[in-house]
């Protein structure tokens, strides 16, 4: 109850604080009156001011970035968090890192393998199977 008392005065919606149908038990069911009340005064703002703003009002929001905005929050940057890796059919792509930094190692991220990159080693070498088997079935389009 104290943060629907929080949220609706940072809203300036404090009249919904006294009107029965928002009462806690009776809040849920007029879920439609509250998103009309509180969307247009969220969609004048933008997400991060809402959520620094709210901050300052204790109101518990959280900013859910887009996969774009995760790569660019200032955290990540400063830590170099996310590196490039090359993928030779899309180019480089921004992959998330080691989430750790070491004076001792410097660890390389490479690119994930690419579709039957490992096949001979996996069905030849660890499941036994024949040059001439692996070759049939990547003719058949199993593998």
């Amino acid at each position: 109850q104290a943060q629907w008392e929080l949220l609706c005065q940072y809203l300036g919606c404090a009249d919904m604080l006294d009107d029965p149908r928002f009462q806690p038990g009776e809040r849920h069911l007029n879920a439609n009156e509250v998103r009309e009340r509180f969307m247009p005064l969220l969609a004048e703002r933008t997400a991060e001011a809402i959520f620094h703003d709210g901050q300052t009002w204790r109101v518990p929001f959280g900013l859910v970035p887009s996969m774009e905005g995760i790569t660019q929050m200032l955290p990540h940057l400063e830590r170099e968090f996310f590196v490039d890796v090359g993928n030779p059919d899309t180019g480089p792509v921004a992959v998330p890192g080691i989430p750790f930094k070491s004076t001792v190692t410097s660890p390389v991220v490479g690119p994930p393998p690419q579709a039957g990159e490992h096949n001979d080693h996996v069905f030849g070498e660890l499941l036994g199977l024949s040059a001439g088997e692996i070759s049939e079935l990547s003719s058949e389009g199993v593998i």
